[in-house]
């Protein structure tokens, strides 16, 4: 390619982002106190998430920011209960660098100490609200929290305790209002913890600021249509990725965000309906539970334009299903706590390419590398590498993890996949679900995607289980469609798989236990198999 077709692909990108930020609505004429507020801001402060609360505070200060339960919050009053927020915590002794823990279910307050402390420069650490009080403390010390805000009062921490709703709405309407005392150009961080599901959490430390990178977020909105006329819903947990970063996403764009404390079909659906709702996040599970209750239909979901869907694998059924009740407007997103998004396969992609995760969203870059190290051909499976500006910086207190997992500028999280020639990515498993059984590597994936293709089983997971004979023996717990025999099934399996991925022992269950994101828990069923 000479100089100038270079010059001129250039140019097309960016006359393709300048069309996608008008599209967004982001192209929009600021009031003069808008743009006084945003500079005397900056200034002071220089370059932070805030910048973004202002911004909407002082062009929509009346515009609903916050909807949960009976509760409204309008942009202005938002950005008021953040500045005394960031008061008091300055006054409970926390700095640049100083650790907040965040204990919550879905609720406004989340996202008001979140913003707090991130405006101090400190580092949040999320927790799993439903978690047993003594995991708590234990992921309280490796954070070193000073303080602890949450809705429980069974964790007895080594900190401040912040107990909301009582003390919480004392504590803001004691704090003083003016504009915090803040060091100029603190950085906030995130230390966001994995679901566990492959070991012990693992804490991944990123800054939200990163968010903020204009170019990425444009190759992020070139790949799914958000507006900043929409009404999100908040529905995944916060404390999670997936919740935590849309809801982010949303408050860039200057939505309502419409914060849904514990999902269920018919609580979408009626905020839905309530609040014309436009966008949303949403695991594979809460799609199935969605698609599958019957009551659905009666609401009126057609105000619905973007349904990411993350965080595990999505079946064909659930995607047609989903299609049926909400029409082409869901949005396949692969990522992870420890690379953000990675990928996204459109509406149209579902079609084209049904097993794909799609295209890397612009900005990001994937390697599939094999055991040698050295990148694999289109179509070869191998390791899945991720690089861009919103990888994480590394783990919490494990250095050794962090040198595995991270190299020049990309993250790997363990997952095994390939890009066809058309540069599509297609996820195979996680190679730390990989068994060795009898020698031979086999992925669960596999066996599941087989084993969930008859007709009398309705969801499938495959573990191993140590054997004498076999290291670790391949064994799946099924949920049944029907009736089924576990000795026909495991004879029928025989000619759809290779004899090392085929199950030597099925049992029926009534559900597969999953954690509060939605992912089947396979360490639970191994402890219940022995």
């Amino acid at each position: 390619m000479s100089i100038f077709d270079r010059a001129l692909d250039e140019a097309r990108k960016r006359l393709a982002d300048v069309a996608t930020i008008a599209r967004s609505g982001v192209l929009r004429p600021l009031t003069p106190r808008t743009t006084f507020e945003v500079a005397r801001q900056f200034l002071k402060e220089g370059v932070k998430m805030h910048l973004v609360y202002t911004l909407h505070a002082t062009q929509s200060p009346s515009k609903p920011a916050l909807i949960y339960e009976d509760t409204v919050r309008t942009w202005g009053q938002l950005v008021d209960r953040i500045r005394r927020l960031s008061n008091h915590l300055i006054a409970w002794g926390i700095r640049p660098g100083n650790t907040v823990a965040i204990m919550l279910p879905n609720r406004p307050e989340f996202i008001e100490v979140n913003a707090a402390a991130m405006r101090i420069g400190a580092t949040v650490a999320y927790l799993n609200p439903r978690m047993p009080a003594a995991d708590a403390r234990a992921l309280l010390q490796r954070t070193g929290a000073r303080v602890l805000v949450t809705h429980r009062e069974d964790v007895n921490a080594n900190a401040r305790v912040l107990h909301v709703p009582t003390y919480y709405e004392g504590a803001i309407a004691a704090a003083p209002s003016h504009e915090p005392d803040v060091e100029r150009g603190a950085e906030g961080k995130v230390v966001v913890f994995t679901s566990g599901t492959t070991g012990r959490p693992k804490g991944a430390v990123r800054s939200l600021d990163q968010m903020s990178s204009p170019s990425l977020f444009v190759g992020f909105l070139r790949t799914i249509p958000l507006r900043m006329n929409d009404v999100h819903m908040v529905v995944c947990p916060m404390y999670h990725s997936s919740g935590s970063g849309f809801a982010t996403a949303a408050q860039l764009m200057g939505n309502t965000c419409v914060i849904v404390e514990k999902f269920s079909p018919e609580a979408f659906c009626r905020a839905v309906e309530e609040h014309k709702v436009t966008s949303t996040a949403v695991v594979p599970t809460m799609l199935h539970q969605l698609t599958s209750w019957p009551d659905a239909k009666n609401f009126d979901l057609s105000s619905l334009r973007v349904v990411v869907c993350t965080g595990a694998a999505l079946r064909e059924e659930v995607r047609e299903a989903a299609r049926d009740l909400l029409g082409e407007v869901v949005y396949d997103l692969y990522g992870s706590t420890e690379m953000a998004w990675v990928s996204v396969a459109t509406p149209d992609d579902q079609r084209r390419k049904p097993k794909s995760v799609g295209k890397p969203v612009p900005g990001v870059e994937i390697r599939i590398v094999g055991p040698d190290g050295r990148e694999v051909e289109p179509g070869e499976t191998g390791e899945i590498w991720a690089g861009s500006s919103l990888g994480m910086e590394g783990y919490l207190d494990d250095p050794e993890l962090q040198a595995e997992r991270m190299r020049s500028g990309f993250v790997s999280v363990r997952d095994v996949g390939y890009l066809d020639e058309d540069g599509y990515l297609y996820v195979v498993d996680r190679a730390d679900d990989m068994i060795i059984s009898g020698g031979v590597n086999v992925y669960p994936a596999e066996t599941e995607v087989v084993l969930e293709s008859h007709d009398a089983v309705k969801e499938a997971a495959v573990i191993g289980v140590a054997d004498p004979k076999w290291g670790d023996k391949i064994v799946a717990a099924v949920v049944a469609n029907g009736a089924v025999d576990t000795g026909e099934l495991i004879e029928w399996s025989k000619s759809k798989l290779a004899y090392a991925a085929v199950p030597k022992e099925i049992r029926v269950v009534d559900r597969l236990p999953r954690n509060d994101v939605g992912k089947i828990d396979k360490k639970r069923i191994a402890r219940e198999w022995e």
